[in-house]
């Protein structure tokens, strides 16, 4: 996805990029990641409607990630009779949710703390010696 998160491309980056790739796919809107397959419903006139929010969907796709076969399906039926004999049960769910899922992980968190801890350390810091610096002149007695 870039500017919006209705809708966005699946494509192999061994490949290209989005819009580079023959096996890319445009216009995804709803998404379903089981095992190795890829599972989506995609808008035909999606840059057309960019940034509208419309669920839009006029067709589906199966991709088998380890052979790269992709195949398009007219219905949801269609897609749900061919997932059947692979044991898939079709959840599809907007792009941006599935996309949320997968975004943050451990990783995303340990390059965080390097950046959090030097704030964290320094803040303490300041914050001890402004309450010594207090505590100081409470013991001071006032000059008459």
């Amino acid at each position: 996805m870039i500017d919006v998160t209705d809708q966005g491309w699946v494509y192999n980056p061994k490949h290209g990029g989005p819009g580079e790739a023959d096996d890319a796919i445009p216009g995804v809107r709803l998404l379903q990641v089981q095992g190795r397959y890829i599972l989506g419903a995609t808008d035909s006139n999606a840059f057309r409607n960019l940034g509208s929010d419309t669920n839009r969907v006029d067709s589906y796709f199966l991709l088998d990630t380890q052979s790269g076969k992709q195949t398009t399906y007219s219905n949801l039926g269609e897609l749900q009779s061919a997932t059947q004999p692979l044991g898939i049960n079709v959840t599809l769910v907007p792009i941006y949710t599935l996309y949320s899922k997968y975004r943050y992980t451990w990783f995303d968190i340990v390059a965080l703390l390097p950046l959090l801890t030097g704030p964290a350390i320094a803040g303490t810091l300041i914050v001890r010696r402004i309450l010594r610096v207090r505590k100081s002149r409470e013991l001071v007695p006032a000059a008459a």
